[in-house]
């Protein structure tokens, strides 16, 4: 039965801390309906802009909006767009304690113009060197302080100078004394600066030139060039639109297609899966599933314009579309739903699976789930569920999820508050409890 509750059902609260490179992303949107008289270009008469955070604070943001306690360790400088860059990361709940303003530098700046979902130009602004010895100190001496709350560390090289070597190996080696961690985004030619990261995750470009090899090089060459470099336990290598690979030292390859249905923009969409597969080994699920969630998080990104955020919502609803277990849920693994459906009308139907699949329980179901405004979610009160009935209840279209018990019906309308609970058993009636609850019945 454990296998049967899908991978997303095993998601679970976490508290992430995010190193790396911080830039300002703004968007610049509008149309184009004429040629300039004074050279041959087009002229974007401009309808929105608007602005995020980037690079490294983009990771932030989707660990956020996959449900983690975040923070956030960097360098901005001491200007307009760093004081945005915090302001937007401050709004979106993430902590900025370890964000350090630099007095001199030039906060990265990426400036994409886009006519009609189609990026025209990106303009950049940006200096690229280390930070100062004090800021380095300062970011050290926070990592020894509080490395031990988190339960995973995601380092973003974007390569603009913040993540100095003497960083990096205190990073990754304070890490592995806490025994938490480290997944890397790495950049540059010298992978030897992530050395014992639990993950390294470049995309195929980024591979070959790191391992030195030529284009005509298998992948596996190149991941057993990279493993010598990083001694890393294990190696994920994205390969854009033919999904990615994961690597482990001494074990078998293992390729994960991806299934997009329109590419749209893959900007942002290594951010996603990088935040993506932090949440997911945060939260102690197993490598494979690990990516397969990340895998599925990047080809929901890509199906968007710009560096959209990928939610816990997002991806359920496209796990439901292909996998009739990612519908099954432990009572106590409810963290996932909970995010999952903050903002929907859910009801309860409790059911007894040794009453068997009834004309009476289906008839039941269709009529509950009448309502395309809500949610219909089956509490299985059996202490040890068949699972082939599990599976048949899954598979129907009218139910949205289905709760195996642990605890009690009690405990589970506490969690996810629903609007209705029915029952199946002949004369059973309401508890006194649920009214308290303000569930009805």
């Amino acid at each position: 039965m454990v296998r049967l509750a899908g991978t997303f059902s095993q998601l679970a609260p976490f508290k992430a801390l995010v190193v790396g490179d911080l830039m300002l992303d703004i968007y610049t949107t509008g149309s184009i309906d004429r040629i300039s008289p004074e050279a041959p270009v087009p002229v974007l008469h401009i309808k929105k802009r608007h602005q995020k955070a980037g690079g490294a604070g983009n990771v932030a943001l989707g660990l956020v909006s996959l449900g983690g306690n975040v923070s956030i360790m960097g360098r901005v400088g001491h200007d307009a767009s760093g004081l945005a860059v915090r302001k937007a990361l401050k709004d979106a709940g993430v902590d900025t304690s370890y964000l350090f303003d630099e007095k001199g530098v030039i906060t990265p700046l990426k400036n994409r113009i886009i006519a009609e979902n189609q990026q025209l130009l990106r303009i950049d602004e940006e200096t690229k060197f280390p930070p100062s010895q004090q800021i380095e100190d300062q970011m050290l001496q926070a990592l020894e302080k509080e490395i031990a709350s988190f339960s995973i560390v995601t380092v973003s090289d974007y390569n603009k100078g913040t993540l100095t070597p003497r960083l990096l190996q205190g990073i990754i080696a304070m890490s592995n004394a806490c025994g938490i961690p480290v997944v890397c985004d790495p950049k540059g030619v010298d992978f030897s600066l992530y050395q014992r990261a639990f993950i390294v995750k470049p995309n195929t470009k980024e591979a070959y030139f790191a391992a030195g090899l030529p284009s005509e090089a298998s992948l596996d060459e190149v991941a057993d060039a990279l493993f010598q470099k990083t001694q890393s336990p294990h190696l994920l290598i994205t390969k854009s639109g033919d999904g990615m690979s994961l690597f482990t030292r001494n074990g078998p390859r293992k390729d994960f297609p991806v299934q997009v249905r329109e590419v749209v923009d893959v900007t942002g969409a290594g951010d996603t899966v990088l935040a993506t597969l932090s949440a997911a080994i945060a939260s102690s699920l197993p490598l494979d599933d690990a990516v397969h969630l990340a895998n599925i998080s990047a080809s929901i990104a890509i199906e968007k314009m710009g560096c959209a955020l990928v939610t816990l919502s997002d991806v359920a609803r496209r796990l439901l579309e292909t996998d009739v277990d990612s519908k099954v849920f432990h009572e106590t693994h409810l963290y996932a739903l909970q995010k999952a459906r903050e903002k929907c009308v859910i009801s309860i139907l409790e059911v007894d699976t040794n009453e068997g699949i009834t004309p009476k329980l289906l008839q039941t179901i269709r009529t509950i789930a009448k309502s395309p405004s809500e949610e219909l979610v089956l509490y299985i009160q059996d202490d040890v569920p068949d699972e082939d009935f599990i599976h048949v209840l899954s598979s129907l279209n009218e139910v949205d999820f289905i709760i195996l018990r642990k605890e009690s019906l009690q405990h589970l309308c506490q969690s996810i508050r629903p609007k209705k609970v029915y029952f199946t058993k002949k004369n059973e009636t309401a508890p006194s409890w649920l009214s308290a609850l303000s569930t009805g019945s």
